[in-house]
């Protein structure tokens, strides 16, 4: 009889259905054998049959069967539980027990020996529970106490190609499984210490020799019952060969995913990192990964730099799934930022809802360190060009507007000696004479920006020059601003024209002072700098060697980032109309060209500003 894990008969033959005292078969299938077993015994049984499906079998299981008309029949039973595709049913072999000290309710061991088996393998098997047994999606061998192979089912020899032929005992059937003769005394030593009646032998997943010569790897379970071993059997080397495949791949992935140069990551909806690999936490500032996913609880809170980025990265991802090279600023662990280059997906349960993300980080700092130097670069060209092109355009009208101021003063002078001196119109003539020279201070300034005046460098100690201009600075100050000097010490010579840098001075300073309107402190310091190929690929200029640096620096309103990109540039000025020219610092610009030497400027609003002048040493301003 075969039962499903509810006691529900759903295979019996026709001579358990006299022992349940019904006329035939139909009348015990798809109905539970408590419904024919004795009040006094029910529990009990169900007790049984529940055990039997925990631990695998129950043995000399004693019952009483009611006929329904007052009869009873004390059935012993031998139960074995084997599990199927579909769950786990209970197969029963049953017999008339001995009525001789039968007690009702109790349990009572067979007296029958091996050959009691002989009576009920094959013959009283029935056919309906062969047809169960060969549809089984598991080998079955059944063996009698001694050994003896009495029926192995189709499965059995579709799995190992052996027959009951082939492997007549259970040392046959070691000799043919385990051709090796230490496996096979190990299978078998381990097989004999559960011979008892009542014993299961798990033999887990091993290895065997098919009848074709090939190797299958198999789980093998054998049950020892009363009068008989029931031995199960189950092909596991499709299992065994896709978990090898898992196994290599999951190798495969892991090395990959371990050596990945790209940062891979899996977050969390919540914002934290689920997992990341090694190239992520190094790009980031931590040692191990373990160390950042458990130290970063919220990913847009911690690492994005600006939360409009994270807000902008995190909607485009819920919305349409992927995200691809978006690139963003995050924060490391020590404080510093790095630019990346994300891409990312979402995954989405069966209800639509985000499971989580998973992505790969680019660190692309050095491409937008170079990209932003490159900007700059060919803004400083751009510049520089515009200010050459301004230059010869402002030397060219300067040159030509002085020649007609110089006939004009000439002309000038010749009227004021013809006109008498006590004359009315002798106010007039100076006034033309004072506007002319007027004029031509500007052609100058501008000839000056142009380096179309002629300068004579003659060698000069840079620090007593400063010390010296310094003197005459300080009465152009009011009291309200401090001018102090930190200069280097060893004076250092350079090629100047010392009235240029003069007035290179005395512009910065006068600047500097209309940017202190309330008062403050400038500061003139020197040192000797080596510029070298850095500076050139930082700047876009600079010819390597030895400099002298001059930096004026004022704690006054700033410089906008508008300003400062023109602020060398003639006639350009944010002064209020009558409060410049625009040319001071062009001017600046100009000399300090004119000296083979470099100027720049940095500058925050209501931060103070710097100009940095670099002029060329005597040895390298020979080689110039």
């Amino acid at each position: 009889m075969v039962l499903n894990e509810k006691g529900v008969v759903v295979e019996a033959n026709t001579k358990y259905a006299r022992l349940a005292g019904r006329r035939d078969i139909d009348h015990v299938l798809g109905k539970s054998i408590l419904d024919w077993t004795a009040q006094h015994d029910r529990d009990r049984l169900s007790r049984e049959l529940a055990g039997c499906l925990k631990k695998g079998f129950a043995r000399s299981v004693e019952i009483d069967h009611t006929d329904g008309q007052g009869g009873t029949t004390p059935v012993e039973m031998n139960v074995t539980c084997i599990g199927t595709g579909s769950g786990k049913d209970l197969v029963a072999f049953c017999r008339d027990a001995p009525k001789q000290g039968h007690m009702a309710g109790r349990p009572r061991r067979g007296t029958d020996g091996p050959g009691g088996f002989t009576q009920i393998v094959p013959f009283e098997l029935g056919r309906s529970f062969f047809t169960v047994l060969e549809n089984l999606p598991l080998g079955i061998i059944l063996a009698d106490r001694s050994g003896t192979g009495r029926y192995v089912n189709r499965q059995f020899t579709g799995i190992t190609g052996y027959t009951l032929d082939d492997v007549p005992t259970e040392k046959d059937w070691a000799v043919r499984a385990y051709p090796d003769q230490q496996l096979r005394k190990k299978v078998v030593e381990a097989w004999k210490k559960n011979r008892s009646p009542g014993d299961t032998y798990e033999a887990g997943q091993r290895s065997i020799a098919c009848k074709n010569g090939r190797e299958k790897v198999i789980s093998l379970r054998a049950t020892s019952l009363e009068e008989l071993t029931i031995i199960t059997l189950t092909d596991a080397t499709e299992q065994r060969q896709i978990e090898s495949a898992l196994r290599h791949n999951e190798d495969r992935y892991r090395t990959i995913y371990e050596n990945a140069i790209e940062g891979t990551f899996r977050a969390a909806p919540d914002g934290r990192f689920m997992s990341a690999n090694p190239s992520h936490a190094r790009m980031l500032g931590y040692d191990t990964s373990e160390d950042m996913v458990r130290d970063i609880t919220s990913i847009g809170r911690q690492l994005f730099l600006e939360p409009e980025s994270h807000r902008q990265f995190r909607e485009t991802l819920q919305t349409h799934g992927v995200v691809e090279k978006f690139e963003t600023r995050l924060r490391r662990r020590d404080g510093g930022t790095i630019w990346v280059s994300l891409n990312a997906r979402t995954e989405r349960n069966s209800a639509g809802e985000i499971v989580y993300y998973e992505g790969t980080a680019e660190d692309i700092t050095d491409r937008k360190l170079m990209e932003d130097e490159k900007r700059q670069l060919e803004a400083r060209l751009r510049q520089s060009e515009k200010m050459e092109a301004i230059g010869k355009l402002a030397g060219g009208i300067a040159h030509d507007f002085n020649n007609i101021l110089e006939v004009l003063l000439g002309h000038c002078g010749i009227l004021k000696m013809q006109v008498p001196k006590d004359g009315p119109l002798q106010e007039r003539v100076r006034r033309i004479a004072d506007t002319i020279e007027k004029a031509s201070s500007f052609t100058k300034s501008l000839l000056a920006f142009s380096r179309k005046q002629d300068v004579v460098l003659k060698p000069v100690a840079i620090n007593a020059m400063v010390r010296k201009s310094v003197r005459i600075l300080e009465g152009l100050l009011p009291k309200t601003i401090s001018l102090d000097m930190a200069l280097a010490g060893g004076d250092v010579t350079v090629l100047a024209d010392i009235s240029k840098i003069d007035q290179v001075l005395l512009n910065l300073v006068a600047n500097a002072r209309d940017a202190m309107p309330q008062g403050g402190r400038i500061t003139i310091r020197s040192r000797t700098v080596n510029l070298d190929e850095d500076f050139r690929r930082l700047h876009g200029y600079g010819t390597p060697g030895r400099y002298v640096l001059i930096t004026v620096t004022d704690t006054g309103e700033g410089i906008d980032n508008e300003a400062i990109h023109r602020i060398f540039e003639p006639f350009y000025t944010k002064k209020k109309a009558g409060k410049g020219t625009g040319l001071g610092l062009a001017i600046v610009y100009g000399i300090v060209k004119q000296h083979n030497g470099y100027i720049n400027v940095s500058s925050r609003p209501n931060g103070g500003t710097t100009f940095n002048i670099y002029l060329p040493a005597a040895e390298v301003q020979k080689h110039a």
